[in-house]
């Protein structure tokens, strides 16, 4: 189409698409990132709930200084 052939109206409406686009697209990046971020934090958790298990295992099946056990 020409130049010339776009109302203001069109211009107007072409330019607030395309602000919604990369609003869009930045929602999407903000989204993703929130979500690594879960999957990371999770990651730690797990890790966290691994060490905890396996230190109480090894403080209950230590023996004591003066004999016995835990």
């Amino acid at each position: 189409m020409p130049v010339n052939s776009f109302t203001d109206s069109d211009i107007a409406r072409i330019t607030m698409v395309k602000a919604a686009e990369l609003r869009a697209a930045d929602y999407g990046k903000f989204a993703q990132m929130v979500a690594e971020d879960l999957a990371r934090n999770g990651d730690y958790v797990r890790q966290a709930v691994k060490l905890q298990d396996s230190a109480e295992g090894t403080f209950v099946t230590l023996p004591f200084p003066g004999g016995g056990w835990m």
